[in-house]
Formats: C-alpha cells, structure tokens, sequence
C-alpha cells in the first residue's frame, strides 16, 4: 500500500476549490488500485472538507493547516496541536496595527476572521460562502478558549511576507513558526509542518511508500520528507529541488507514474 499526500491550491486544485474530472479520476483509480489519499493544505479542516465534499471526492485522511490537524475520510479529527493563548495574543496583537494584512484563526469546527485591513477576508467570504467563515474580535476568540490551530495571515506584498515570517520565526524561536505560502504565511505551533503529520499519520500503519506532490514554499518539508516526490511544473523556487528534480504537469500525471 502507498500513500500520497497532494497538496491542493496550485495542485490538486486545478482551478479555485476545483479538482478537475482528469485529478478527479487519477485519484479514483488511486485508491482503487489500494492505496491511500491525503489531501495536505495549508487550509483549516472545513476548507479542506467542504470544497473537496461538494465535489464528491473520496479520500482517506487530510492533513490540514499546515499540518496541526489530521483528520478522517469524514472529517473526524485524530490529531490537533494548538497554539497556547498567551502566545497567540502576544505575536496577532500587534498586527491589529498593520494596514498591509489580514488574518483569521482557524479550529477543526470553524474559521474566525479577526482582522481584515486589506479587504481581502470580505470579499473572500462573501464570493464563497460555503467556507464558512465566522466573524470574531481577538478578545472573542481568547475568551471563548477557542483551540486555534494555525493562523494564516493574508499578506500579497512578497518582501514584506518574508519579512514577517522572518521577524515571528525569531521572536518566538522555540514557540512558533510561520511558513510561507503563495500571499500567506501560517502562524503554527513550533515544529508542526505537513511532513510532521504525513510521519505521524505513516507511523504504526501498512505503508509501504509515501508519496507527495505540492507547488509552494509549506510543501518543501513535506515533498523531502516522502519516501518519493514531485514538484508542480509551475512551483516556487528550491521545490524541484526539495523533490530530487523531479516535476509533472498535474497531480493526474504524477498518479499515473506512480501505478506505472
């Protein structure tokens, strides 16, 4: 038995929160032939569970904002790290203050929008609201002990990302991390990556391989970590590498190389 963890937006999404009929069936014959399918997303449970539901794709498991949260075929939670409130408050407190970003605190039950500066949350919710989202104070969301997985902080601006992430990562060195996605970074507990959860989930049952494929920057740990890998053609920088150089057009070409 294989498994293969697929990232979604940029790969198994060919389009917005859509598969495409070509993945669709590549990963039917997948699990068909025996195998396992993990979605693997930055996206919190519901963003996962709810585009991938309407679409009446089958998996095995996801592993969910950006690798704090595993879950089941019907989205029962089996695995969640937090992020402790005092460190929470302490690294989205002060970016209340900055006009150049938005964020929201994602839990398995739901998705809190906290800040929305740029606009980008509003729009994102009204176009697609079958996401879900909730719309919260961070004083709601620290009073209500809600169990925040990860924070993903909407950020267009390249530089002033990686600036940030930079600035999170050595400030709560040891506490938290803030890998960077395509317009994100994702605020998450310390040492939580998608190939922690891809171990985790391997750890203890039949897996005879591990496969992944992903296209940016929160998958170079996960496309390294897998017993084999491959990069989206149109991935960032270093993931090729990350992949021993090995790159294909679409999730439906790499599942084919890997019944072949």
């Amino acid at each position: 038995m294989q498994l293969l963890a697929t990232d979604l937006d940029g790969t198994l999404f060919s389009a917005p929160n859509t598969v495409g009929e070509q993945n669709a069936a590549a990963c039917a014959r997948w699990r068909a032939a025996g195998n396992v399918l993990v979605p693997a997303s930055g996206r919190s449970l519901s963003l996962v569970s709810r585009p991938l539901g309407m679409q009446q794709l089958v998996y095995d498991y996801t592993i969910c904002a950006s690798g704090c949260v595993v879950a089941d075929g019907e989205a029962n939670v089996l695995y969640n790290r937090t992020i402790a409130p005092a460190q929470l408050e302490a690294v989205l407190r002060p970016l209340l203050e900055r006009e150049d970003c938005s964020f929201y605190c994602t839990t398995p039950q739901a998705d809190y929008i906290v800040h929305d500066a740029t606009g980008h949350l509003a729009k994102f919710s009204t176009d697609r609201p079958e996401n879900g989202f909730v719309w919260s104070s961070l004083d709601e969301v620290l009073e209500r002990g809600l169990e925040v997985s990860s924070v993903p902080v909407y950020i267009p601006n390249p530089q002033t990302a990686d600036a940030l992430s930079a600035q999170i990562s050595q400030e709560f060195a040891g506490q938290l991390d803030a890998p960077r996605s395509t317009n994100y970074l994702d605020v998450v507990p310390h040492g939580v990556t998608k190939a922690t959860a891809l171990q985790w989930l391997a750890a203890g049952r039949p897996v005879a391989r591990t496969a992944a494929v992903g296209d940016s920057w929160n998958d170079l740990q996960l496309l390294a970590s897998a017993d084999t890998a491959a990069a989206m053609e149109n991935s960032v920088d270093g993931l090729r590498e990350a992949a021993g150089g090995h790159s294909v057009p679409s999730v439906a070409a790499y599942i084919d190389q890997l019944l072949a």
